[in-house]
């Protein structure tokens, strides 16, 4: 089938513009060409659709070419006819779509009686019938749909006030009188002269479409419901062949037909008119999944069709899969649908199910929900080969990984216009990637927007302003020097996603393409340009700045100057004061620090320690991660045993019982880290780099220039692996007196701190505190 594209839509570098010529009878200065009679044609119209999406510009192409069309026709007071090749396109596409979608159909059915081989001849005999009636009364109600969806499968639209629109539903409507006949033909085993190559090579370059059909009531206009793929389908269920046929003789051979008691397949047709009351009631939860994909009959690992990557937002001609609304039927039918996914199907909501039926038809959204659910219940990324659900996994998943991807889902969702697999184009994907990098470094917090594209907007116009602005200055300082004009022009740039977060989101789609190849569901990966290679990644992080781990300097005393360290905290157990000390002298992480107990301060060879193990309710990031670090003495000079003890006295389960978990990854350092953040920004204590993880690698740069501190040592207070099996079976037996000797190298001046225990002071006896923490 020749390939028909928009037309008056074309692609520049800056965009998609509408470009059409005008009719000479509506431009100035026209002409005729006696001879031919044809309108010589003298003027055009260009307009910039202002976006570089494809669906977006094809949706405004139609709306301009539907009012340029009315404007001609008005100024010229002439009509304008549908062309012959576009009815022949549109009736072809009707034509082959029936009848491939039936025969992919019949191929499938099975076995079956001859009495079910008579209802299916004597319900496509009432549909003949009804399309004649059509036609002797000039309706066109059956043809209406058909023509719609034909035009959409070529990239068209029609207008039913269109005067010749009447002739082509006339002649659509002869064409399914000719469609029935031939499809009661081959249920009859009656190919004529149909070559079967020619049939398969022609299946081949259409488009996977499914159809559906339904029984003929006694009605006209309820014979034809359902009986061509583009009308309003009806649910499928098997019933008696003799529902169907008014003669006592199809009956008869009615009663003998071989129906299975429950099978989801279409292995009969009928309206909700003619269905018992227990099945009349159907529902439909997903607009487009393919019916034939229900059925098996297209394979799991089929490539998208021929030209699919050029239909671009057109939808396919295929009814809406239809199911029992009785919950258990409708997920066992939906069981045997989906082929074998090597995963435990259990786990897929029964709208991810019916998106996987049809998995080229499905949606980016729908793609992420159905990779959700398998990592929500434990399944690794090897989806090429079976494996083992681990419960923890998904867990750890949930917590780490989900909400990066809920972003992701969201930012490609919005790029791509939330298409359908089969749409997804190689030059889509650049131009979304291009956008991607747009996106500036805050884009969910500063930027409040429906869209990506307008969040870009806001950023370029808001630093078109700031380089304004430093142009200005630049202009009224008289003998500036070049770096400093420089740094102004510099700092008037909006910093863009850093190269590790925009390949995270781009590797993300990726994911997901691999996800549904690796199931076998799709023959290929649709995202497959979302990936890097190592050389690849390099060169985008060497176009930016390095962001390495950064230690604290001097500015830590600007950090103990601020109001919380100087006697205004909210509480001597604010969580304010205590963390970010305790991250320093500890070298503890955030979470770590956040989740303590009162349970976890004891005591070895008269040392006070602290205790970071995976307890229920605890969080540690590995096994490394549990372990026993000596209390500095700096704490305990700021009164951190009190606080203990006084949790302990109000036998509170953790030492900041106060804080609430984040929703999105459900710990304490989801919202402290937030908390701690604004709080440095509020007093003028912010600098990028030195945030609470820096404390912890302040605390590593004290043990690394402290030739005494053994490696060994220092891995076990800082939580890292062991670098050898003899490390790892020898670290437990550490002397809590050789970790206290190096922590005691983090020489940090307290001085200028207050200690929120006003009563204690900073005096506290470490002596006493020993006795009572040993007698406890």
């Amino acid at each position: 089938m020749p390939k028909v594209r928009l037309p008056h839509l074309e692609h520049r570098p800056t965009g998609y513009y509408f470009r059409r010529r005008i009719p000479a009878p509506s431009a100035p200065g026209h002409a005729h060409d006696k001879k031919s009679s044809k309108v010589i044609q003298t003027g055009s119209i260009c307009l910039s659709l202002r976006t570089q999406f494809l669906r977006d510009a094809k949706r405004l192409a139609r709306r301009l070419t539907a009012a340029s069309d009315a404007l001609f026709a008005a100024r010229a007071e002439q009509d304008m006819p549908i062309a012959a090749e576009t009815m022949v396109a549109i009736l072809k596409a009707v034509r082959d779509q029936e009848i491939s979608a039936h025969e992919r159909m019949r191929a499938r059915a099975g076995e079956r009686s001859w009495g079910a081989v008579e209802a299916t001849l004597s319900q496509e005999a009432l549909i003949q019938d009804a399309l004649r009636e059509e036609i002797a009364l000039g309706r066109c109600e059956t043809a209406t749909p058909v023509l719609e969806a034909g035009a959409r499968r070529i990239g068209l639209a029609l207008d039913a006030l269109d005067p010749d629109y009447s002739v082509l539903a006339h002649h659509a409507t002869r064409l399914l009188v000719e469609i029935s006949a031939e499809r009661a033909r081959r249920e009859a085993g009656d190919y004529g002269a149909a070559s079967v190559l020619a049939e398969l090579v022609e299946v081949a370059d259409a488009s996977e479409r499914r159809t559906s059909k339904s029984r003929a009531p006694a009605e006209r206009a309820a014979r034809l419901a359902g009986a061509f793929s583009a009308n309003e389908p009806v649910e499928r269920h098997p019933v008696e062949p003799s529902t169907a046929l008014s003669a006592p003789r199809a009956e008869e051979q009615a009663r003998t037909a071989s129906v299975q008691p429950e099978v989801p397949l279409m292995q009969a047709r009928m309206t909700a008119a003619e269905m018992p009351a227990s099945t009349a009631s159907v529902s439909c939860q997903r607009s487009a999944p393919s019916t034939a994909a229900l059925e098996g009959d297209a394979p799991a690992t089929a490539a998208p069709p021929p030209g699919a990557e050029n239909r671009g937002s057109s939808e396919p001609i295929h009814p809406v899969l239809m199911l029992p609304q009785e919950p258990e039927a409708r997920r066992r039918a939906l069981d045997r649908a989906l082929p074998d996914l090597r995963i435990d199907k259990a786990v897929l909501s029964d709208r991810s199910k019916e998106a996987l039926l049809d998995p080229w038809n499905m949606t980016i959204e729908e793609a992420f929900d159905a990779y959700f659910e398998v990592k929500l219940a434990g399944y690794g990324d090897e989806f090429f080969r079976s494996q083992k659900r681990r419960p923890q996994g998904g867990e750890n998943w949930m917590r780490n990984s989900r909400a990066s991807l809920v972003v992701a889902r969201r930012i490609w969702s919005d790029l791509l216009g939330n298409c359908r697999l089969r749409d997804v184009t190689d030059d889509g994907l650049n131009t979304a990637l291009l956008m991607l990098a747009r996106l500036p470094r805050d884009h969910g917090k500063a930027f409040k927007a429906d869209t990506v594209q307008e969040i870009i907007d806001q950023v370029d116009m808001a630093e078109i302003a700031r380089e304004a602005e430093a142009f200005r200055r630049i202009a009224s300082q008289a003998g500036i020097s070049q770096g400093d004009a420089d740094k102004l022009i510099h700092g008037a740039k909006i910093p863009r996603l850093r190269a590790e977060t925009y390949l995270k989101h781009g590797r993300a789609v990726g994911r997901i393409g691999r996800f549904l190849e690796g199931l076998g569901l799709l023959g290929r990966n649709p995202f497959t340009l979302c990936s890097w290679s190592k050389q690849e990644e390099a060169d985008l992080k060497n176009s930016e700045a390095a962001r390495a781990r950064v230690v604290w300097d001097d500015r830590i005393y600007k950090l103990f100057r601020t109001p919380v360290f100087q006697g205004e905290c909210d509480g001597p157990g604010d969580p304010l004061f205590w963390a970010p000390l305790i991250g320093l002298f500890c070298g503890a992480r955030m979470e770590e620090v956040l989740q303590l107990a009162p349970d976890d301060i004891g005591t070895e060879d008269g040392i006070p320690y602290l205790q970071i193990r995976n307890v229920e309710g605890n969080r540690v990031k590995s096994d490394a991660g549990q372990r026993k670090l000596p209390i500095h003495p700096n704490l305990i000079k700021l009164g951190f045993l009190d606080l203990v003890e006084m949790r302990r006295r109000e036998d509170s389960g953790r030492l900041f019982p106060d804080l609430a978990r984040g929703e999105t990854k459900g710990n304490h350092a989801e919202l402290f880290s937030k908390a701690f953040g604004y709080y440095r920004k509020v007093n003028e204590v912010y600098w990028p780099g030195l945030d609470f993880h820096a404390l912890r690698s302040t605390f590593s740069s004290f043990l690394l220039n402290n030739d005494d501190v053994k490696d060994s040592r220092a891995r076990r207070l800082m939580g890292h692996a062991p670098a050898s099996a003899m490390e790892a079976s020898y670290a437990q037996g550490l002397r809590m007196s050789s970790l206290l000797r190096d922590i005691q190298e983090v020489t940090i001046d307290i001085s200028m701190i207050r200690s929120p225990f006003t009563g204690v002071g900073a005096v506290v006896s470490l002596e006493g505190v020993r006795q009572r923490l040993a007698t406890e």
